[in-house]
C-alpha cells in the first residue's frame, strides 16, 4: 500500500511532463567509440560513430556519451587499395573493421568481432566512407556480438545491484540527487530484481529531493515577501512558490504563504497575482484529479487479470518519468566518459 501512495503521488506531477517521458530509462548504456580516429578523415569518424549508435539502437540499448564506461568500439585496418582506370579515375579499399563490447575503463572485452568491408569511391575518404555504407546494423554477425556483450553487463549489474544502489542512496544523501537518480537510471530493466530495487531507491531520492528544493523555495519566498511585502514582493515570491512540487513536505506551508499574500496585497494590485495564482490552483487541481482517477482504477477489482497488468504499468511508466527527467537533465551536463583516447584492450 506504501508503494501505491507513493506512486500516487507521482502521477500528476509526472503528467505535466509528459513531453519528458524517456523510453531510455533502465536501459543499458553504451558509448560509441572509434579507436584511431586520429588514421581517420573526420567525416569517416562522423559516418562510423552514427553506424554505432544505430547498432546499438537496434540492439535494444542507449548510446550515449555521459555516465558509462561500456562502449562500442570500433577498429579500422586498412588493408589492399587498388586503383581502377576511369575516367573517372575510382580507388577501392579493402578494410577490416573489428567491433567489441567492454569496459573502457579496465579494457576488458565482453564480445568482438570482425567485419571485411569494401568501399569503392573517387578518393580514398569516399571510398571508406562507401564501405561504411554497407554495414547493415542488424546484421546478424554483429547483432550476435552485441547481445553477448549485453548479456555481460547485465551479469555485472545483477552481481553488483547491492554495491551501486548503496553507491546511489550515498550520493543522494550527500545531496547529489540527479547523479543518484542517474545511476538508478543506469540499472538495466533486464535485471528484474534489481531494476525493482532500484526504483524503490528512487523513490525515496526524489522524495527527497523535492522535500530539499521545497524548503528552499518556501525559504526564499518567505524572505521574498518579508523584504518586500507589495506587488514587486508578491512576484518573488510567486517565481519561487511555483516551483514547490505540492508532494514535498513544503506545500501546506507554501500554500499558507500564498494565501497570506493574497489577503494583503491591495485590492487594485490583486488581479496579476490572482491570475498567477489561479493557474497554479488549476494546475494543482489537475494533478489532484489525475491521482484520484489512478487510485479508483488501481483499487478496481472487476477488471481481467490483462487490465489490471495494462493498469499498472501505465502507473510505473509515470513514476519513471520525473526520475528519467531528472537524471537526464544530469547527464546533459557531464562531460564525456570516454573522450578521443586509444583504448588498449586485454
Amino acid at each position: 500500500m506504501r508503494r501505491l501512495i507513493l506512486t500516487l503521488c507521482l502521477i500528476g506531477s509526472a503528467l505535466l511532463h509528459a513531453q519528458s517521458t524517456d523510453a531510455e530509462y533502465g536501459k543499458i548504456v553504451l558509448t560509441p567509440h572509434i579507436n584511431g580516429t586520429d588514421k581517420l578523415p573526420a567525416e569517416s569518424v562522423a559516418s562510423l560513430t552514427r553506424k554505432l549508435e544505430q547498432i546499438i539502437a537496434k540492439s535494444g540499448m542507449v548510446a550515449r556519451e555521459t555516465g558509462t564506461s561500456y562502449v562500442l568500439s570500433a577498429e579500422v585496418s586498412i588493408g589492399t587499395k587498388d586503383v581502377i582506370a576511369g575516367p573517372p579515375q575510382m580507388i577501392a579499399q579493402n578494410l577490416d573493421l573489428t567491433l567489441r563490447v567492454g569496459d573502457a575503463s579496465s579494457g576488458f572485452i565482453f564480445a568482438m568481432t570482425t567485419l571485411s568491408l569494401r568501399g569503392v569511391g573517387t578518393n580514398e575518404n569516399k571510398s571508406m566512407l562507401e564501405a561504411f555504407k554497407s554495414i547493415a546494423p542488424g546484421n546478424s554477425e554483429i547483432q550476435a556480438c552485441v547481445a553477448k556483450g549485453k548479456a555481460a553487463i547485465v551479469e555485472y549489474y545483477r552481481a553488483n545491484c547491492t554495491k551501486l544502489i548503496d553507491g546511489a542512496t550515498a550520493q543522494a544523501q550527500q545531496g547529489n540527487y540527479g547523479q543518484a537518480l542517474y545511476q538508478l537510471s543506469l540499472i538495466p530493466d533486464a535485471c528484474e530484481d534489481c531494476y525493482n530495487r532500484s526504483l524503490e531507491s528512487a523513490q525515496m531520492v526524489y522524495q527527497a529531493k523535492i522535500n530539499k528544493e521545497g524548503a528552499e523555495h518556501l525559504q526564499a519566498a518567505n524572505a521574498a515577501w518579508s523584504a518586500a511585502p507589495n506587488e514587486e514582493g508578491a512576484q518573488k515570491a510567486a517565481a519561487h512558490l511555483e516551483q514547490i512540487s505540492p508532494y514535498s513536505t513544503s506545500w501546506e506551508d507554501s500554500d499558507k504563504l500564498s494565501k497570506s499574500i493574497r489577503k494583503k496585497l491591495e485590492a487594485q494590485q490583486q488581479a496579476e497575482w490572482n491570475q498567477k495564482l489561479k493557474e497554479y490552483e488549476d494546475s494543482m487541481a489537475m494533478q489532484r484529479e489525475a491521482m484520484r482517477i489512478a487510485e479508483e482504477n488501481a483499487k478496481r477489482d472487476d477488471a481481467s487479470r490483462e487490465d489490471q497488468l495494462k493498469r499498472q504499468h501505465e502507473l510505473d511508466n509515470l513514476r519513471v518519468r520525473e526520475y528519467s527527467a531528472v537524471a537526464q537533465a544530469y547527464a546533459r551536463n557531464q562531460p564525456k566518459t570516454i573522450q578521443n583516447t586509444y583504448i588498449v584492450w586485454r
